[in-house]
C-alpha cells in the first residue's frame, strides 16, 4: 500500500514520507472491519470524523446529509449505529470515507453484505464520482463489479501482478492493420521496446510484423506496429506480450495481522 499511496498522492503534490498528514487528508479508506462506534447516532458519528478532517460545521453537516441521502440512509439519521443492518453499516462506512471529498479512495469490498439495490446505489455513486478528478483503488471478488467500475484490472496471484501495455488496432487507408500501443508498464523504456520489437520481426521470431516506429508526441505515447494483411492480430499481440516488456510482473506483498502476528498472505 505505501507504494500505491505514493503514486496516487504524487498527483496531489504531497510526499507520503515528508508530508504524511497531508496525504491522509487526501485519502478516504473503507476497510473490511468498519470500526463504527455503535453507541453513536449517524450524524454524531460523521460530525466527529468531520472534525478530525478539520471541516467547518456547515460543511460537515451538508456533506453528511448529502452522502447519506445518496446511499439511501436518509431515514436513519437518528438511529444508533448498533441498530443498523450489515448493509447499512457498510454504506455508512463508505459515507465516512467520502465525507471530506478526498481525491483518492481506497475501497475494500465496497458492496460487501449489501442487497442488490444497495449495491447498485454504491456502484452508481462510484461511477458518478469517477467523472471528477478522483482515483479509486478497489479490491473485490466480484469480477462483474470490477469490470463495471475499473479502467484497469489487476489480479494478484501468489504476490505477483501482471502489468500489460495498452494496445488497440487501427486500419490504414490501404486496408492494412496496425497495432497502436498507447500505454506502457511502469519503468519500461520505450526506445528499448521499439528496438526489441524490430529485432524480433527481423529475426522472424514474431511473424507478421512489417514495420515498427515511434510516433509519440506531447499528447502521449504512440508506438505503431504495422502488420501484414494475413497476420493474426491477436496472435501477434500475444507474442509481443510473451517476448517483450509489453508485459511485465511486479510484486505485491499483502501483509496482515493473523492472531496478532504479521503474516504475508498469498
Amino acid at each position: 500500500c505505501p507504494n500505491m499511496l505514493a503514486m496516487s498522492s504524487a498527483g496531489a503534490g504531497y510526499d507520503v514520507i515528508e508530508q504524511p498528514q497531508r496525504v491522509r487528508s487526501m485519502v478516504g479508506v473503507l476497510t473490511e472491519q468498519h470500526g463504527l462506534y455503535e453507541r453513536m447516532k449517524a450524524l454524531e458519528y460523521l460530525d466527529f470524523f468531520g472534525r478530525i478532517y478539520h471541516l467547518s460545521p456547515e460543511v460537515r453537516k451538508r456533506s453528511a446529509l448529502d452522502l447519506m441521502a445518496r446511499f439511501g440512509l436518509e431515514d436513519a439519521f437518528d438511529k444508533r449505529l448498533g441498530e443498523y443492518s450489515k448493509g447499512m453499516k457498510q454504506k455508512l462506512a463508505l459515507v465516512r470515507a467520502m465525507l471530506h471529498q478526498p481525491p483518492v479512495l481506497l475501497l475494500d469490498e465496497p458492496t460487501s453484505a449489501m442487497d442488490p439495490q444497495s449495491a447498485k446505489q454504491v456502484r452508481d455513486a462510484i461511477v458518478e464520482l469517477q467523472r471528477g478528478e478522483r482515483t479509486f483503488l478497489i479490491t473485490t471478488h466480484n469480477l462483474t463489479e470490477a469490470q463495471e467500475l475499473a479502467n484497469v484490472i489487476a489480479v494478484i496471484r501468489r504476490g505477483r501482478i501482471i502489468a500489460r501495455a495498452k494496445a488497440h488496432s487501427e486500419e490504414t487507408e490501404r486496408g492494412k492493420v496496425s497495432l497502436i500501443v498507447t500505454e506502457l508498464p511502469y519503468q519500461v523504456n520505450k526506445a528499448d521496446l521499439v528496438k526489441k520489437i524490430s529485432e524480433l520481426a527481423r529475426d522472424k521470431k514474431i511473424d507478421g510484423i512489417t514495420d515498427v516506429r515511434d510516433e509519440s508526441d506531447r499528447q502521449g505515447i504512440r508506438v505503431v506496429i504495422d502488420l501484414r494483411r494475413d497476420a493474426q492480430q491477436l496472435s501477434v499481440l500475444n507474442q509481443l506480450f510473451k517476448y517483450t516488456s509489453m508485459q511485465t510482473t511486479f510484486g505485491a506483498n499483502v501483509l496482515a495481522l493473523v492472531d496478532n502476528q504479521p503474516r504475508t498472505l498469498t
